[in-house]
Order: structure tokens, then C-alpha cells, then sequence
């Protein structure tokens, strides 16, 4: 097990192409942290030189307080698990788990006749690999698959073979480079629970890169969000979901994506309230009492509030926005609104459908009217022209931008 430290780390391809800029990030020991952001962000090339496979241009990487940035990858003592499995396809499943411990060289003190110590590196014993490969099998569930070939393997099972032979090289980094992406969704949510059990069996430093926020968010002791080749955000799960850092962060986090409007942000006394398609409303709770403690200035904001977070209302309550309904999706246990603001702004809206009798689903119809309207304690407020959380600690150093009741509610 190991720590590991990037320190100013960059990646420029040919001349002018940079991959990673200014990449700083400590991993604590047993950790799993997550890599998450869109195409191109930059993710999968820091893992690649995280486990030697790319040059670093600039900066250091430390595995276990060691600076490894000039060795090999097998020097390294990490294992990868790749998003393509990477089997060999004319052996069994056991010659795949078994085949990087065959090359493998491990250390042994041995006592010269003078009394010193002499250390050599020799090839692991059949036995050993044997026991090796039947305790990650068993682990995964695979010991039925140890005689069959890939080919002979559902995608599911080919991505186990592919975890369990870098589960037996026992190393003190454990990669992972988008490793659920080729399999089905249903597959993908099974695999998913799987790795947090398989984390918890091995213990050991995860580094894990994804797309898929959703996988971020249930795999991550913490997630590194990262967009054109800079982080903007590290934090828990619950962090940057409740306290997203600037707005890329608040629309990547969250699915539906968190709506984004224009608002005004204004002050009376200790009390905040944004104004927004002409209703005015509190900002309460906490969100209020931040920042009062800030002591933010009245300006015009672009106001987050979550799909979720939005709740139909009836037309007499004085926080009500009247919307027209454009789209419904039904997504079984709720339903997401896609509705035009006053002034046309698109808006979704998700509607746990235990909360409505079968009438008021009927009246959802599109081109029907109908009232939303949020709590303060809701509210993202977010800076016009830098696009920072007004209320975020993150640093400017770390972080880099481009410039509850429910109501009852009535169908119109």
C-alpha cells in the first residue's frame, strides 16, 4: 500500500499541445479516488503517467514517497486494469491471472557463509501462483471460468478476468482506466457494486478514471473533476454535489444537469433574496446566513437550482413560477418536466411520482401549465463573469474557469 503525490504535473504533446497543466494532487494511503470529466479532459493521460505509460513533461509523481518519474512501469509496482480487458485471447482465463507472475521477480535475503545478506531476485514458485490466482478467482467469483478462454466469456466476466490479474500482482497502486465503460447499463450498475465490495476486500491505494459522473459519485472517497487539462474541483461525493466550485462543476455534477438562469441578487438588512423571472425570493437557512457572513454585494447572478430540488406549488403561493410543460420524460419512479420559464428559458424539473395521486399524473400533459418554486437553502448562486461559487472555499489556485415541502400544486 502506498501514498501517492503529483506535484505540478504536466503533459505537452509535440509543441503546443497541452494534455495536463499544473496537475497537484496528494492520495492518501488506501484511498480511492476518482478522475471524472468530460472527453479529452485530460484524465486517462494523467493515470497513463501516474503508471509510467506516458512521459511526464513537467512536474514529479511519488509513489510510496519515492519519485518514480524515471521508471518503468513494471518497476513501479502498480497494476492497471485497461478499458478494453487486454486478455490474451488464446488463453484460459487462469493463463491470463497467472502470466504477469510468471515474469515477475521478487527479492530474497539470503545469508552468505561470511554473515552478510545478500539479496536476490527469483521467479514465484507454481504453488504460489496457484494460490494466487484461486484466491482472486474466488474473490470474483470467476473459479467456475479458470479453464475457458475469452472468447467464451460475457463482457461482464472478461472485465472480472481483467481485475483479478491485476488483483495478483499484490501491488501498492491498484489503476483503473474507465474499466465499466464497454458493458451494458444494467452490467454496469452490477460491476459497480461489485468494485466497492472488491475495494473493500484488498484494501489497497484505488485510482480510478471514469466519464460517468454517476460512477464518480458512488465510487469516490474523492473526486477529482477535471476539464481542459485542469482540475476545478477535489472534494467528497457530498461536497461537490452541495458545493460545486464554479458552474462547470454544478452543470458535470448531477443528472438531469442543475438548471441555470439569470437572477438578481439583492439585500435588505441581514436578509438575502434573488429575484428571478420577476418573483421574488428568500434566500433562508444557511445559504442566507452564508452570505451575510460573506457579506455579498447585491449583483445580477447566474442562479443554480437542481432539477430535484425544484417542487410544484399551487398559483396562490407567492413564490410561485409559472412554467408550460414541453416535454415529459417517465422514468418510472419519477417523472423529469422539461417546461419554458416566463421568458423561455428551458427548465427541468424531476416529480417523484409517489407523491401524485393518478389524476394529477393525468393532468401532465405537454402545453400544460403548471407552478414550480424552490427553498433558499437550494440555491447555487454563482458570479456572473469568472462563473465562481460565490459562497466556495476552493481556491483560485486549485480551480480554473473560462472567464423542501411539496406542495400541493393545480393544472391550469
Amino acid at each position: 500500500m502506498a501514498t501517492v503525490k503529483l506535484t505540478n504535473v504536466k503533459k505537452i504533446y509535440g509543441k503546443n499541445v497541452v494534455a495536463v497543466n499544473d496537475f497537484n494532487l496528494e492520495i492518501a494511503d488506501k484511498e480511492f479516488v476518482v478522475f471524472v470529466g468530460p472527453s479529452g479532459c485530460g484524465k486517462s493521460t494523467t493515470l497513463r503517467m501516474i503508471a509510467g505509460l506516458e512521459d511526464i513533461t513537467e512536474g514529479t509523481v511519488e509513489i510510496g514517497d519515492k519519485v518514480v518519474n524515471d521508471l518503468q512501469p513494471k518497476d513501479r509496482n502498480i497494476a492497471m486494469v485497461f478499458q478494453n480487458y487486454a486478455l490474451y485471447p488464446h488463453l484460459t482465463v487462469y493463463e491470463n491471472m497467472a502470466f504477469a507472475l510468471r515474469l515477475l521477480r521478487v527479492p530474497q535475503q539470503i545469508e552468505q557463509k561470511d554473515g552478510s545478506v545478500k539479496t536476490v531476485y527469483s521467479k514465484l514458485s507454481q504453488d504460489e501462483i496457484y494460490k494466487r490466482v484461486t484466491e482472486a478467482a474466488e474473490i470474483l467469483g470467476i473459479s467456475d471460468l479458470l479453464l475457458r478462454r475469452p472468447r467464451e466469456l460475457s463482457g461482464g466476466q472478461r472485465q472480472r478476468v481483467a481485475i483479478g490479474r491485476a488483483m495478483v500482482r499484490d501491488s501498492q497502486v491498484f489503476l483503473m482506466d474507465e474499466p465499466l465503460s464497454n458493458l451494458d447499463a444494467k452490467l454496469r450498475n452490477q460491476m459497480r457494486a461489485e468494485i466497492i465490495l472488491l475495494r473493500k476486500k484488498i484494501d489497497t491505494t484505488f485510482i480510478y478514471v471514469t466519464h460517468d459522473q454517476t460512477e464518480a459519485m458512488t465510487l469516490g472517497d474523492r473526486i477529482v473533476i477535471m476539464k481542459d487539462g485542469y482540475i476545478q474541483q477535489v472534494g467528497t461525493p457530498a461536497e461537490v454535489f452541495d458545493m460545486p466550485s464554479n458552474l462547470f462543476v454544478a452543470e458535470f455534477i448531477g443528472a438531469p444537469k442543475m438548471n441555470i438562469v439569470e437572477a438578481e441578487l439583492t439585500r435588505e438588512g441581514e436578509n438575502y433574496f434573488v429575484t428571478v423571472f420577476g418573483v421574488k425570493l428568500p434566500v433562508d437557512g444557511e445559504k442566507g446566513e452564508a452570505l451575510c457572513n460573506k457579506q455579498a454585494e447585491e449583483q445580477k447572478i447566474l442562479l443554480g437550482v437542481r432539477p430535484e430540488h425544484m417542487t410544484l406549488t399551487n398559483r396562490s403561493n407567492p413564490c410561485a413560477i409559472p412554467c408550460t410543460i414541453q416535454v415529459i420524460e417517465m422514468m418510472g419512479s419519477e417523472l423529469h418536466l422539461h417546461v419554458l420559464a416566463p421568458d423561455g428559458t428551458p427548465l427541468i424539473v424531476r416529480v417523484p411520482t409517489v407523491q401524485l395521486t393518478t389524476q394529477q399524473v393525468a393532468g401532465l400533459v405537454a402545453g400544460a401549465r403548471i407552478y414550480v418554486t424552490f427553498r433558499g437553502k437550494v440555491m447555487h448562486f454563482f458570479h456572473k463573469e469568472t462563473q465562481f461559487n460565490l459562497l466556495s472555499e476552493q481556491t483560485s489556485q486549485s480551480v480554473k474557469s473560462e472567464s423542501d415541502s411539496h406542495s400541493q400544486w393545480y393544472h391550469n
